[in-house]
């Protein structure tokens, strides 16, 4: 099933073995050539081999550097290839065949790890349950997700002690589950590596961990409330690590990521970040409620729906309230990330002006043009991971037209673009009128709900990331001006209110 594409593997690894970068680079751009032409389980092998072995030529050709933007983007680009085969229908039958289970777990793995190197880490994450549910019990993806998981712990504010040993707890017994695995897709060097992120935890605080979890009593709720927090909580949708766990607890399923201390002068109000915070965290928890609705259908058409004359354009266009909201959920998903550049702009004190600001702007160090300026400050991502993870969001975005960029992203940008400014026909079915049309003429947007659902879905994700990033990069650079004011510094604690639900209405 995979004899082809092993023998190739093993090209790959004679050419890394010996560190010949030349025969690398030959093999890689034929196989890059080829791909296509295999059948669908060497291809899937192929695209694995190809992302691994562009990661090991640049180590061979700049040995003690980091991977540069363009290798980190074509290794994200061939593991992805490799996912989107999983969905192949020609792949289906193989898929569980013994060899076919390690393969897809191992490349969700490498995905995660290549997605951690972007400071990704929320993504990560999801990469390694997608392995652990393919694989259960799989060693180096409980072990990944355990490291991954006390690395997101360490940058939890100091008011996030619960949530810190609910990370550590669940991270320590993955770690121990890996280090003690007979499983052979353990390296010694691993199970080493895995064991001391468990040492690096004080001896006291692991036997606290030991003594489990207490989950809070869960307030009463109607079934519908009920239903919805399920969802979003099986989706992984809460702004809160919470949701980030192999937990689904009715007592972590809220929205309770704040931003931590900010520190400001003593003369000064409280600080307008807060407000700021408040205003992406309720248009995304509001977004996510409207794409909820759009899930089920209705029995009967809205009222609000009924009385409209339209016309039947005979392309099974969709024209209700619920449609609607899925495209002003996606809307508005798409316009937090602004949103979010806006937040850094002011909190970093970039200097961009106002009518400047937007999720690209503020990534650059000048406006060029006619009427340029140099920025006041820059964004600095090298000790910030939270800061690269919203910059490689960014990134991914900015490059999607490059033959390596993810083409979701692309999709998703295009969608957004249509729906903002031009004329969108969501359908029942896909749509092959607008494959008539090149690019440049096309003046319609065909799109199945199904594909508008799905992508909406991606972006909701994608956003939760980012928000909860924002808080995790204020938090790291809150540290780090207490740092740079040494030892002597001492702040009063501003005493700040949670907004009663009571008065949400």
């Amino acid at each position: 099933m995979y004899e082809e594409s092993q023998q190739i593997a093993m090209q790959f690894d004679k050419a890394t073995y010996e560190q010949n970068a030349d025969d690398l680079k030959a093999l890689i751009e034929k196989i890059e050539q080829d791909v296509e032409n295999y059948d669908i389980c060497n291809r899937v092998q192929l695209y694995y081999s190809l992302a691994t072995a562009v990661s090991d030529l640049w180590s061979i050709e700049n040995p003690d550097k980091q991977k540069d933007n363009d290798t980190i983007q074509k290794t994200l680009y061939y593991y992805r290839k490799a996912i989107e085969s999983f969905e192949d229908e020609a792949f289906q039958e193989y898929r569980n065949d013994g060899a076919t289970i390690s393969l897809m777990a191992s490349t969700f793995i490498n995905y995660g790890n290549a997605l951690e190197s972007c400071g990704r880490i929320i993504a990560t994450i999801e990469q390694y349950y997608f392995a652990i549910n393919i694989y259960p019990r799989h060693p180096m993806a409980q072990g990944n997700l355990g490291v991954a998981l006390l690395h997101y712990s360490q940058y939890l504010s100091s008011t996030k002690t619960y949530a810190r040993d609910c990370m550590n707890y669940y991270a320590v017994t993955l770690l121990d589950s890996a280090i003690k695995s007979k499983d052979k897709n353990i390296y010694k060097e691993a199970r080493e590596f895995f064991k001391g992120a468990l040492n690096n935890l004080n001896p006291d605080y692991r036997k606290f961990l030991q003594k489990g979890i207490t989950f809070d009593k869960t307030e009463k709720m109607s079934k519908n409330e009920r239903l919805y927090r399920e969802w979003c909580i099986n989706a992984g949708l809460f702004i809160t690590p919470f949701s980030d766990l192999p937990c689904n607890s009715l007592s972590f399923a809220f929205d309770e990521m704040t931003l931590p201390e900010i520190i400001t002068g003593i003369d000064q109000n409280m600080p307008i970040e807060i407000g700021m915070y408040n205003q992406l965290k309720q248009e995304f928890v509001s977004a996510r409620y409207l794409y909820y609705e759009t899930l089920t259908h209705g029995s009967k058409p809205h009222f609000s729906d009924k009385r409209t004359c339209l016309t039947d354009t005979l392309e099974y266009a969709q024209f209700s309230l619920r449609i609607e909201k899925l495209k002003t959920s996606f809307k508005t998903l798409f316009g937090i990330l602004d949103k979010i550049a806006y937040f850094l702009n002011t909190y970093f004190d970039l200097g961009i002006k106002q009518k400047d600001v937007d999720f690209k702007s503020i990534w650059q160090s000048k406006k060029n043009g006619r009427n340029g300026y140099d920025y006041k400050n820059t964004l600095d991502t090298s000790n910030n991971f939270a800061l690269l993870s919203l910059k490689w969001i960014q990134r991914e975005f900015e490059h999607s037209e490059d033959k390596y960029a993810c083409p979701k992203f692309r999709r998703i940008k295009d969608i957004r673009n249509y729906l903002e400014h031009k004329y969108t026909i969501v359908t029942m079915f896909e749509n092959s009128i607008e494959n008539n049309h090149s690019k440049e003429e096309k003046v319609a947007l065909y799109i199945s709900e199904i594909e508008l659902s799905n992508h909406t879905l991606m972006l909701l994700k994608l956003v939760r990331e980012a928000i909860i990033c924002v808080a995790l990069c204020v938090n790291v650079e809150e540290r780090n001006r207490i740092a740079k004011r040494g030892k002597n510094f001492a702040a009063l604690q501003m005493i700040v209110n949670q907004f009663d639900d009571e008065y949400k209405i």
